[in-house]
């Protein structure tokens, strides 16, 4: 069974992170003794000697910037190693199995985090408020205080994670809302429980591949529910959902120079006879939030993906980021 490695690369100078996790403190008024210490962190799985591993750190600690050490720091309770959640894409580690192929290093798998080293005497609440505030992103990220981190290996690993079943029978509203907000769902009381009955009547619970394709496809992503949903206005009426006032506003107006539209996943016009266009525009919030390069690259895919099916050839791209008004709860 393979063995794993832990690279430990810190700065040679000054880490200017370290100056804007000290300032993010002093904005949530916490001011900390002194700026940590911050150092990259890369684990590696795989049956490596001596050799393998002094090749490894020669390529990817910058000898001018950085240095680079095998051993396994101290732990200390001001201490905290954020690396990625379980299938986040981990860019780095895919360079360092690369790098592995390359060096003829034995890499089975790889993945990479962070090392935050607090001044000694910061107290663990202290910690906690700026590990969550500042500097880790819970949604993508998990962090160990006091102790290292153990990482997750993608490609390389033989482990089998076994089928689970998550228990819905029985559970109320609250029981479900806990539930959905446990396992990250995202998804509205009425489906929660429009999928326990679901189950219900199956005669048995969900497994979780199940109750998270559930929570994929009917994502507000995936299902467009904000667009395809009608709308309540504050005086209680009721007007028809945005995506039905658009088509609605579109095929009134009937403009001459559009071609197609709500018909395939681009829409087509022309302005020029013998010439078509075709437009497409590709929203990822959630993903992008997620994940940003993956999302963001996803969306630039599904753009292209529906121009070529519309049997349009792509030309160009924009990137439009869009906010919604700052006192919007």
């Amino acid at each position: 069974m393979a063995s794993g490695h832990r690279l430990t690369l810190r700065a040679l100078d000054h880490d200017p992170r370290a100056d804007a996790i000290a300032d993010g403190a002093a904005a949530l008024g916490v001011p900390i003794s002194a700026p940590p210490a911050v150092a990259e962190v890369v684990f590696v799985e795989g049956d490596l000697g001596a050799d393998d591993l002094d090749a490894l750190v020669d390529f990817l600690a910058d000898p001018l910037l950085q240095v680079g050490s095998w051993d396994i720091p101290a732990d200390r309770p001001e201490h905290v190693e954020i690396t990625l959640l379980p299938g986040v894409t981990d860019t780095p580690a895919d360079t360092v199995r690369h790098a592995g192929t390359q060096l003829g290093v034995p890499v089975d798998g790889a993945a990479t985090g962070r090392r935050i080293e607090f001044p000694a005497g910061t107290d663990a609440a202290t910690v906690d408020l700026l590990v969550r505030r500042v500097i880790a992103n819970p949604i993508i990220e998990r962090w160990s205080v006091g102790r290292a981190a153990e990482p997750v290996f993608h490609p390389g690993t033989d482990d089998v994670v076994p089928v689970g079943r998550i228990p819905l029978a029985g559970l109320d509203a609250d029981g479900l809302a806990a539930l959905g907000a446990a396992r990250v769902l995202a998804l509205d009381p009425e489906e929660l429980v429009a999928i326990q009955a679901h189950f219900a009547a199956e005669g048995r619970d969900p497994t979780d591949v199940e109750l998270e394709t559930l929570a994929q496809t009917w994502s507000e992503h995936c299902a467009h529910k904000t667009f395809r949903a009608d709308i309540t206005l504050t005086d209680g009426t009721t007007i028809p959902s945005l995506l039905d006032q658009l088509r609605t506003a579109t095929d009134t107006i009937a403009a001459s120079f559009v071609r197609s539209a709500f018909v395939g996943n681009a829409g087509i016009v022309s302005f020029t006879p013998g010439t078509t266009v075709a437009l497409k525009a590709e929203t990822h919030n959630h993903p992008s939030a997620v994940e940003p390069f993956g999302g963001a690259n996803t969306g630039v895919g599904g753009v292209i993906r529906d121009v070529m099916g519309a049997a349009h050839r792509p030309v160009a791209l924009t990137d439009v980021l869009c906010f919604g008004p700052a006192d919007v709860p």
